[in-house]
Order: C-alpha cells, then structure tokens, then sequence
C-alpha cells in the first residue's frame, strides 16, 4: 500500500493552491471540478474546476500568495508533502518523503493530465436554448467532472437557467462586471454573440425581405469584438489555461449574407475576436459553427474543416447540442488545443455518430 506521510491528518480538508503552476487534482470524497459558462442565459457563463484522488502540481517559487497547504502530490517514486508559504517572492518551506519503489496511483495519470488546464473553466454565452445554456446544463449533469458556473447579463435570464450561487450576473462589456465571474478559473468557453432584431411592420404577403437591427450598445462590435476581447483579457490575467471560443462559419467572406444583417458586419467582427484570441499566447480551441438545428445531439458523425470550405457542401449544419459537447470535449484533449476548425455534421442514418473526440482533434493542423 501506498506509504502514509506524517501529515496525513489534514489531507482530506486541504485545497491545492490555485495558481501554482499545471495541477491535477481531487480530493478523497471525489469533489467535482468548476467551470464558468458566460452567457448561460442571456449572454455569459461561468466556471468549472476538477479534482482527482490524487495531485500532480508543478509548484512555483515566482507566485507570491498567502500560505498554503498541499495535498499529497505524488509522481512515480517521489511524494510531496507538507506546507508551502510564499511571501516577497520567496520559497520557504517544503518537505519530500521518498519511497525506494514507485508508488502505483489507482487512476490513469496520463489519462487525467487534461482536466489540469480545466480546473475552473468559464464559459460565456448561455442565451436560452442556445449552445451556451446547453454547455452549462451539461456541466451541470456531469457534477462527477465538472462544478458549472453561468455568467448571464440579466436577472432575468438567471432565473430562466434556474441558476443559483453558481450563476454570476455581469457584462461582457464592462471588464469590471464580469471580473468575479473569471476570478479562479482555468478555462474559459467563449459563445457570447450580438443577436440581430427584425424591425416591425415585415408583411411576409408582401413579399420583400424583413429588415433588422441592433440595440444600441449591443452591436456585433460591442458584443463580439470588444465583450469578447474582454472576456480574453480578464482570463488571461488569472492565467488561464484555456480559452474555448465559439464562432461562425462565413468568416472568409466579406460579402457574407449575416454581415449584412442590421449592417453590423458580424463576422468581420468575430474573426478580429478569433484572431486576438489566437495572438493572446493563451492556449484555445476556436470552433466556427455551421447553421444551429434544435436537433438531439450525439447522433450524427461530425465533419471539421477550414477556410469554410464546408459552406460549399450540403452539410454545412449542426445540432446546437453538438457544439455544446464538442466545447467541453475540447477541455479534456491536449489535441484541441491550438487549433481553428470549422464544424458541421453528415445528416442523421449517415455515417456513424462521433464518439472519439481525441481522434476527430487530432486530424485538425488548422492554427486558424
């Protein structure tokens, strides 16, 4: 069995030290990990964090910080344990117990490495029925992996998600309002988006096309470039550990139908966003989004491509369901990261539904 260091007595109380370096970690009684979701009902989300039986933590001596105490971190023959306090910049303290063999952990330590760059994870854009609200349900019901938190814009919207303490209220334009929302995560999933409105009076017995518009202050600049650049800004502030950033298809093209809408020049917009995020130096996963279908979601086999070179096929849709997942899958595969894909799906009975995600990432080369 596994030897017992001497200061086993406050293991099971103790919390690994947010901003130590890569973490692992979990406790005994199986605590779940925190994700943020913004837009998890109006227009933000909130975070996630995981913990494991057991902790594998790079520590630093360049983080300044109240004292801490470590839960048991263990890698092969070497166990960790003991008290680290951190002040001017200087690291005091920390005791090692060596054992002559490797110790044998009870989990996969490989297979659990991603959740170390999940640990709270924030995730904006939860508008109802939208992929934003469908992340933070499916964090939700994965209270096993994930402890989900939504950043929503209104009150209202709060109470559509039926969130509790774990749904923050804030706006993605102001980076003040949104700062307790990011604070302590380790990823964030961006599906923030400016929502055109149609102008009234449309008779569709007329014929004619309906006009739309913005709300002022809610613009696809307002909302998409600077509420995102935002969000990335806050998040890499706290050393986030990765950005998911949910956009659209359509971006290559200038003259794309949905930059006409209300004049707001969406895509254009989106794409600066995308592109800040992929020069920031934090780790992401940009995923460009086909048409949205209110359709179940695992039951079709995804297609990922580039340069919206899928608007050119028949199968340029995808089930709102499907992007949530995909946005969480993101967060557990080292393959994900750094990577830019557009995403549709082969119509339901065609090809096989997806299950390997690692496998679908891997196949991307797309930086952006």
């Amino acid at each position: 069995p596994p030897l017992r260091p001497p200061c086993h007595r406050v293991l099971p109380s103790m919390r690994v030290p947010r901003r130590a370096g890569l973490a692992v970690s979990a406790s005994a009684a199986g605590s779940p990990p925190t994700v943020l979701v913004t837009g998890a009902g109006g227009r933000t989300g909130r975070y996630y964090t995981s913990r494991y039986l057991f902790s594998i933590r790079l520590l630093s001596p360049h983080i300044t910080g109240r004292c801490h105490l470590l839960l048991v971190l263990q890698w092969d023959s070497v166990r960790i344990c003991g008290r680290i306090c951190r002040r001017r910049r200087r690291f005091l303290g920390i005791k090692m117990f060596h054992k002559s063999q490797p110790i044998e952990p009870p989990i996969d330590l490989q297979s659990t490495l991603p959740y170390a760059y999940c640990n709270p994870v924030c995730a904006s854009g939860l508008c109802c029925g939208d992929p934003g609200q469908i992340v933070y349900k499916k964090l939700k019901e994965r209270a096993d992996q994930f402890v989900a938190r939504g950043l929503v814009r209104t009150p209202d919207s709060k109470g559509k998600i039926g969130g509790g303490d774990d749904v923050f209220i804030g706006d993605i334009r102001d980076p003040g309002s949104i700062a307790p929302a990011i604070d302590g995560i380790d990823a964030l999933i961006i599906l923030t988006s400016g929502v055109p409105k149609m102008k009234p009076g449309f008779d569709p017995s007329k014929g004619g096309r309906p006009e739309f518009y913005f709300e002022e202050g809610s613009d696809p600049e307002q909302v998409d470039w600077i509420g995102q650049k935002n969000q990335i800004d806050a998040a890499k502030s706290i050393g986030v550990k990765q950005i998911v950033l949910v956009g659209s298809m359509g971006g290559t093209d200038i003259n794309h139908p949905l930059n006409k809408l209300g004049n707001g020049n969406i895509l254009v917009w989106k794409r600066k966003a995308e592109q800040y995020l992929a020069d920031s130096g934090v780790p992401y996963t940009i995923i460009r989004a086909g048409g949205l279908q209110d359709k179940d979601g695992g039951v079709r086999e995804l297609i990922v491509g580039k340069d919206d070179e899928i608007l050119k096929t028949e199968t340029k849709t995808i089930a709102r369901a499907d992007v949530a997942e995909v946005c969480i899958q993101a967060l557990l595969f080292e393959e994900a990261k750094f990577k830019a894909f557009d995403l549709a799906s082969k119509p339901e009975g065609e090809g096989t539904p997806t299950t390997d995600f690692k496998s679908v990432f891997a196949q991307i080369a797309t930086r952006f």
